[in-house]
């Protein structure tokens, strides 16, 4: 398998250890004694978790997205269920991962409400259990932070540069627990429950997600297609992912050009009222040339989604967007 220089060498360096005693008393101990760093879950049979040439990352099909297939215990109530599926669609709504029901896939995660919130890390092979306690751990960061544990991340106090950031009272850790991982060379994120744009970048980077997606945390900014104002990339699923601290969203495209066709259903430009693609649609499938009406969310966040077609034409678009009030715009969606 051919790769990227940098990236072969960021595969080649991300080995995983999680070194913790072993005695006696070991085998007997409770589940929540077993876990590292709190929510973190390793077979008791072994010392070390050991992550070498992307054996423990989950593959990518060849239409450019992740699969991981996935069961819900039965327990779970159909609220429970749709908080743990709507978390789950941020992952494809800003990167190339996407959980799917479980058929008869030989990998595959089972969610089940256990005794507190934890995950293996990475891809073990077969079945392998994340726990989502039903009255503690259904919470929209905390189901996404689990399921980050899954795709294969760590804690950020894990990081090797991690003292340059925070500081460790080792007198409260216990003897014997050592944890290293690669830190990406990506800035320290202090906001590690649920699905941050720091997060994003690590994903995308760590399996090569398309690289036309990003998130924009700043409260105003500009964004352009890929490629602009050059011929956009044919069979292409862009998200740009706005999130503001506060304040609603305000988006305007500066330059529209969408390969038009009936209904625009090959090649268009989407936006939704949030972060994620379940949430509502506030500009429908959108192509063709020329001004593109303002428009104005909701909430702090906001989701523009651009899908191309094998024969689409044309060189995309240019948007701005800031933060306030419908006002400042000659008009709003």
């Amino acid at each position: 398998l051919w790769l990227p220089l940098p990236l072969r060498w960021l595969l080649d360096s991300l080995w995983v250890f999680a070194f913790f005693p072993v005695n006696s008393d070991f085998q007997n101990m409770d589940i929540l004694n077993l876990l590292i760093e709190g929510d973190i879950w390793t077979k008791n049979t072994r010392n070390a978790i050991i992550c070498k040439n992307a054996s423990c990352f989950w593959p990518m099909s060849s239409n450019g997205v992740v699969y991981i297939p996935f069961t819900l215990d039965r327990s779970y109530s159909p609220l429970d269920k749709i908080t743990i599926t709507g978390a789950m669609t941020d992952f494809y709504s800003k990167a190339c991962i996407q959980f799917i029901p479980w058929t008869n896939q030989k990998d595959y995660v089972s969610i089940e409400p256990q005794n507190g919130c934890w995950s293996s890390v990475g891809k073990v092979g077969g079945k392998q259990v994340v726990s989502l306690q039903r009255d503690t751990c259904l919470f929209n960061g905390v189901i996404q932070h689990e399921l980050n544990h899954v795709l294969g991340f760590l804690h950020e106090q894990s990081r090797s540069d991690r003292d340059q950031h925070v500081r460790i009272d080792w007198q409260y850790i216990s003897p014997g627990i050592h944890v290293y991982i690669f830190t990406f060379y990506i800035p320290y994120d202090f906001s590690r429950i649920g699905l941050s744009s720091i997060d994003i970048q690590r994903i995308n980077l760590l399996y090569q997600c398309n690289p036309c997606s990003t998130s924009m945390i700043e409260k105003s900014g500009n964004f352009s297609s890929a490629k602009y104002p050059s011929q956009y990339p044919a069979n292409s699923r862009c998200y740009f992912t706005i999130q503001l601290p506060a304040d609603r969203v305000l988006l305007q495209f500066n330059s529209f050009s969408v390969q038009k066709s009936l209904g625009c259903t090959t090649d268009y430009v989407r936006v939704y009222d949030g972060s994620s693609r379940s949430s509502p649609v506030i500009m429908n499938n959108t192509c063709g040339s020329g001004p593109v009406i303002p428009i104005i969310s909701s909430t702090s966040a906001m989701l523009v989604e651009f899908v191309t077609s094998a024969k689409g034409k044309g060189t995309g678009f240019t948007a701005s967007y800031a933060s306030g009030e419908c006002k400042f715009f000659l008009g709003c969606y």
